[in-house]
């Protein structure tokens, strides 16, 4: 991304330079305000630009001023010369577009709904409307390292639906099945959904990240548990036999004799050292976990919006569902008291929409 002849001739954007810059690199931005761009960067670019993965970029004196935290962007600043020297690598596009045969809504949309859910304690639920919609997910890739006496690294990522905020991670696997273009052009049609902003959605990934990572951290939690056991034994046994020989020795001897003393300064050397040695094993065998943020992907789709009309009795109620048109999947709506998704919608005796669990 080095400047070319035609760029120096015309006058330079500081913000747009920057925006882009950080697209081909893996970062997602924003611009919260005038002059004010709003990041999340890979490792790799955070440490070629030396500021934090998540971080706040003024263009402007006074915008910076009234933004303590922001780095202040302009020309002849260390962060500008990083940046140029950072635009002359090659980045690669992490923003890309579903491109769909057909942009258009599905017949059957109520009968797909009810071949995968289930509605309990309620009529037949009835089809209010549908419309299409242009949602992004972003895509965070954590790079993990379990660290013990052993190391293991591994990467994991969180995929957030930034229509309703809500983790999707069970949606990665149909990423694979959508094709992809770098342009927007077939999702032209779609009115953009709503947005729950790119730093929510970065702090809903950290939340899910222990999730994702539980299974391989609880395996190798029990490995070192394991080893731990074993050296523990180990040690154990060579102390024990250690003890009942002093003891043994301390017996034979009889109060007041010199050597009876140094044998039971001994034993109580004996079990400090025991103690010592125990604790610094039980620190060798202790699992610690490092993530950081390597990569972002932001995944323009299009959604149907589906609005349910569900009543009990002298109750009713809306039920909002999304239809994952590139995926030509339903997805599952999410229990607004547990936050879990479910397919049985179970409408409670005042009209409340709940999972099964919570429904009672």
């Amino acid at each position: 991304m080095a400047l070319s002849q035609a760029d120096v001739q015309k006058p330079f954007d500081l913000q747009r330079y920057l925006l882009d810059l950080l697209d081909l690199n893996g970062a997602v931005a924003e611009t919260p305000g005038f002059a004010l761009v709003e990041a999340l960067l890979p490792a790799e670019t955070a440490a070629a630009l030396e500021v934090p993965a998540h971080v706040l970029l003024a263009f402007d004196y006074e915008v910076a001023t009234e933004n303590p935290g922001a780095e202040f962007v302009t020309f002849g600043s260390p962060l500008l010369d990083r940046a140029i020297n950072l635009g002359k690598t090659l980045g690669k596009a992490t923003k890309k577009y579903a491109a769909p045969e057909h942009l258009a809504i599905p017949p059957g949309m109520l009968e797909r709904v009810e071949k995968k859910m289930d509605f309990l304690n309620c009529r037949r639920p009835s089809l209010l409307s549908t419309s299409l919609l242009q949602c992004e997910y972003v895509r965070f890739n954590f790079a993990v390292r379990f660290l013990s006496d052993e190391k293991q690294e591994a990467g994991y990522p969180v995929l957030i639906d930034t229509l309703a905020g809500n983790d999707v991670s069970y949606q990665i696997p149909w990423l694979k099945g959508i094709f992809f273009a770098e342009t927007g052009e077939a999702l032209a049609k779609a009115p953009p959904g709503s947005h729950c902003g790119y730093a929510r959605a970065y702090e809903l990934a950290k939340e899910g990240l222990p999730m994702v990572i539980d299974k391989d951290l609880t395996a190798f939690w029990r490995r070192m548990t394991g080893y731990l056991g074993v050296e523990e034994k180990r040690l154990q046994t060579y102390y024990t036999g250690t003890r009942e020989e002093i003891i043994k020795r301390t017996a034979k001897l009889a109060a007041g004799d010199p050597r009876r003393e140094k044998l039971e300064q001994k034993l109580a050397a004996t079990e400090a050292d025991y103690r010592m040695r125990l604790e610094d094993l039980r620190n060798k065998f202790h699992v610690s976990v490092e993530a950081h943020l390597e990569s972002v992907a932001v995944y323009v789709l299009p959604k149907v919006k589906i609005l349910l009309n569900l009543q009990h009795r002298t109750h009713t109620a809306s039920l909002e569902l999304y239809y994952n048109l590139a995926a030509n999947q339903l997805e599952l709506p999410y229990c607004p008291q547990c936050r879990e998704p479910f397919s049985v919608v179970h409408m409670t005796r005042d009209g409340a929409i709940r999972c099964p669990v919570c429904a009672g």
